[in-house]
């Protein structure tokens, strides 16, 4: 999901590895008391950490050797080889949240196919320019999201950062913004 490089190739499936910096600020507002399935969870990055603060972590990947990767970062464990927009419910929605770096380029789909399998808790690390848009408006006035401003630019995988600021955005939420 970086901007980094814009105009140049991007990552195939817009996949980037989540940097540790920027998953453990939002590890404390995770629901406690469910699962977390890691939708197009990668190489797991998220999920082990997630994992390392004491949930049980499903992951879903459509690329099958990163889902090995992903197996082997949570320790084990079941990560569902799949495209995540429409792989079959294979969990209970009143038992589980979602915590996902979604590709940008369809980021709305994914956060609201998440939220119809895991009503109770989405959060999705996303560009904070996500919530100017023309096309998302009418759908977040009616969904606001609590927004965790990550206060550094992460850098997802070639050192540096890009010219992006990120956040975290929970649903359901009151609209409410922090700095992490």
């Amino acid at each position: 999901m970086s901007a980094t490089n814009r105009g140049a190739e991007r990552a195939k499936d817009d996949f980037y590895v989540t940097p540790r910096s920027a998953i453990t600020p939002i590890v404390e507002h995770i629901p406690q008391g469910f699962t977390v399935v890691d939708a197009g969870c990668g190489t797991g990055a998220i999920g082990s950490v997630l994992r390392e603060h004491g949930w049980d972590v499903v992951g879903v990947e459509k690329d099958r050797d990163r889902a090995r990767a992903a197996v082997k970062a949570f320790g084990g464990g079941v990560v569902y080889v799949g495209d995540f927009l429409t792989l079959p419910q294979r969990w209970d929605p009143s038992k589980v949240v979602i915590v996902m770096n979604p590709p940008y380029s369809d980021a709305l789909a994914w956060v609201q196919r998440a939220l119809e399998v895991a009503p109770n808790s989405v959060t999705a690390l996303l560009r904070l320019n996500f919530l100017g848009s023309l096309k998302r408006r009418s759908w977040l006035r009616a969904n606001p999201p609590n927004v965790y401003v990550l206060p550094r630019r992460p850098s997802f995988g070639n050192g540096r950062t890009d010219a992006t600021e990120y956040a975290w955005f929970q649903w359901p939420g009151d609209g409410q913004c922090r700095v992490l």
